[in-house]
């Protein structure tokens, strides 16, 4: 399926504790954003329409204080990560499915984190293994296999597509990222604009590949692979974080630039919600919906108009992926504080 965005490498967003964002991005937000509840400049009529339309699901738990998920497929099937202990212990992946969240395990060593499941229900992530480098995982039929690496100590696997076609990134020989795609327990490194680093984030059913390749050795730019080729979508230092059937691009700009929606080479500015300056356009279904974070808010953005999802208790909201049916997934803060994020499922 590999129709959502990135984690911040396809993780930062997942690595970053909710409690982080929220104090990052308070300043940021600035003076209309609210501790709680939905931000005050919205117009009432929004306000009105989120609340008719949408509905948060807390998710819960392995059993520790935080969840997050990453991705749903069209069969409602989400995968993510969750605390497996009391306090701040380790993180397991974990499949949600009608109801139930059940820990997908390690390689071995102390955590996991499930990034993408495609329509058949495979999972990719990554995993760490008994001596403690993290690898790119595939879980299938209840199994898990280490993909290896592409020479380095460490890989991570961030989309799958229903044909079982593994995006990802890779520490190489060198010990810089590179991009990589997987397929019948075969990597293959994908080329960069600079021969630099370059990671992927998402594929889609037709092999088309986005994520980020460095353009100077330090800055990277948001790319597509197409037939073993990279090319720039966008000039600006960010990234291409989703891709639909269609060909669209979800994808931001870092440094609180925005985030975009690139269609048959033209860019579409998404804007933001009450004038947050730090906006990240994270998943793509084919209908053209985009999902991610604006300030303090998740959002689904469809025909030109952002709108803000409902939170839980707490004031931190991101959304992650949406599935062909529009149905949403991410993570909302269950403490006015911003801290002990659960994963939750926006549906209507």
């Amino acid at each position: 399926m590999a129709q959502r965005g990135i984690r911040m490498g396809r993780l930062g967003l997942l690595a970053v504790t909710v409690a982080t964002l929220a104090t990052g991005l308070a300043g940021l937000a600035g003076p209309a954003a609210g501790s709680a509840g939905l931000r005050q400049d919205l117009q009432p009529d929004l306000r009105k329409s989120l609340r008719q339309d949408f509905r948060v699901v807390d998710l819960g738990t392995l059993g520790g204080c935080c969840s997050q998920a990453a991705a749903i497929n069209d069969r409602g099937e989400i995968v993510g990560d969750s605390i497996v202990e009391p306090g701040t212990g380790p993180s397991h992946a974990f499949l949600w499915r009608r109801g139930v969240m059940v820990d997908l395990g390690t390689l071995g060593g102390f955590s996991s984190t499930a990034t993408d499941i495609n329509n058949r229900g495979e999972i990719v992530g990554a995993a760490a293994l008994a001596d403690g480098p993290t690898h790119a995982v595939l879980w299938r039929n209840g199994q898990a296999t280490d993909l290896g690496t592409l020479g380095g100590a460490f890989s991570f696997a961030t989309a799958i597509s229903d044909s079982g076609q593994v995006v990802g990134y890779s520490t190489a020989g060198d010990g810089f990222a590179r991009a990589f795609s997987w397929r019948d327990g075969a990597m293959t490194e994908l080329a960069s604009l600079d021969g630099g680093f370059a990671r992927a984030n998402d594929v889609d059913g037709q092999g088309r590949i986005v994520g980020d390749s460095s353009v100077d050795g330090m800055n990277s730019v948001p790319v597509r692979w197409r037939h073993g080729t990279v090319a720039a979508l966008a000039t600006g230092f960010g990234q291409g974080s989703a891709i639909n059937d269609r060909g669209q691009v979800a994808g931001y700009y870092f440094g609180g630039n925005g985030s975009f929606l690139w269609s048959h080479g033209q860019l579409v500015d998404l804007g933001s919600l009450g004038g947050s300056t730090f906006t990240q356009a994270l998943g793509i279904n084919n209908r053209g919906d985009v999902v991610g974070s604006s300030g303090l808010d998740a959002f689904r953005w469809r025909s030109g108009v952002m709108t803000a999802l409902p939170r839980l208790a707490g004031s931190t909201t991101v959304a992650t992926d949406i599935n062909g049916l529009g149905r949403v997934v991410g993570y909302s803060a269950t403490n006015a504080d911003g801290t002990n994020a659960h994963a939750v499922l926006w549906t209507r």
